[in-house]
């Protein structure tokens, strides 16, 4: 049953429940001769109570998957969306740079193990709060594809680069130090521009979760974080 039409069925439910408060408190009123005719009303209004509740929870069920079926939806979709804007760089290089240097051996990005339901039930509550599983995982993917497009312009000579992409080159280049030498990491910039991460309250927890599960690390200096994939 589709959540709206659990709403209405709720709603009729009340109606209903209300006109037989009503009828009680026509009871005193009608005297004797209504004894007979509202003597289960009380058990049925108990009854109608608890259907009532189990109806709203289910209501409120199916609405928090909506929800999440919806944020996981536009994640596909923003990490296409950043697909696709890399295969079209990809395809400018080839076309116009094709006899320039050749690129630098693509820097292999490890995969990364997802968190497993038992790790999830294993991390202290105050920690996880109400996140999710899929949440969680879905962050650790964002984190791994901004990593991936970003080594991806790191492999290319920047004079091969298009213009517009050669700052970005650099600014990658800027944030490295002696500690990430042989590490992935991406910085929050990288996680906006190609991991498409909305860097809310939320996210900074899932980041003290991965942490905690030893999916990723930081590395501190120069004003920026840098998230290194373990």
């Amino acid at each position: 049953m589709a959540s709206v039409e659990l709403e209405d069925l709720r709603v009729h439910l009340s109606s209903k429940m209300a006109a037989i408060q009503r009828l009680l408190q026509l009871k005193a009123l009608g005297g004797a001769s209504c004894n007979d005719q509202l003597a289960d009303v009380g058990s049925k209004m108990a009854a109608l109570h608890l259907l009532l509740d189990e109806l709203e929870a289910h209501v409120n069920e199916q609405a928090s998957l909506a929800s999440h079926l919806r944020r996981a939806k536009e994640r596909m979709e923003a990490l296409r969306d950043g697909a696709m804007q890399m295969s079209l760089m990809n395809m400018c290089i080839a076309n116009e740079h094709a006899n320039k240097k050749p690129v630098k051996e693509e820097k292999l990005i490890k995969d990364v193990t997802l968190i497993s339901p038992e790790e999830f039930e294993a991390i202290p509550r105050y920690l996880r709060g109400r996140l999710t599983l899929p949440q969680i995982n879905g962050a650790l993917e964002s984190i791994r594809a901004a990593a991936i497009l970003k080594y991806d312009v790191l492999r290319h000579p920047p004079q091969s680069l298009p213009v517009a992409l050669r700052p970005r080159y650099q600014r990658f280049r800027d944030e490295e130090t002696n500690e990430t030498r042989d590490a992935t990491f991406v910085v929050e910039a990288d996680l906006k521009e190609l991991g498409h991460v909305k860097l809310d309250r939320r996210f900074y927890s899932i980041l003290n979760v991965l942490r905690h599960c030893h999916r990723i690390k930081e590395i501190r200096g120069g004003g920026l974080v840098r998230y290194v994939l373990c």
